[in-house]
């Protein structure tokens, strides 16, 4: 199978602006992928924080709070 004679049998030429056509093509591939790739990344649905998160936020803080102020001393 002869994807040049296929090409210039649909449209003509191999160029388009002095550009060959497998150019074209991965061009058009890779723009099709970032597309997909966009695609999933947006339809995902965020993680879940658990139930106790904040509250082990706030320990750290205190801990990190504390450590602070006992090098200081």
């Amino acid at each position: 199978m002869n994807w040049t004679k296929i090409w210039l049998d649909l449209f003509g030429t191999t160029t388009l602006w002095g550009i060959d056509m497998g150019f074209w093509v991965s061009l058009g591939v890779v723009a099709l992928i970032v597309i997909l790739m966009n695609a999933i990344f947006w339809s995902l649905k965020p993680k879940k924080q658990t139930p106790h998160a904040d509250e082990k936020e706030d320990l750290c803080k205190e801990e990190k709070i504390k450590r602070d102020n006992n090098m200081r001393n």
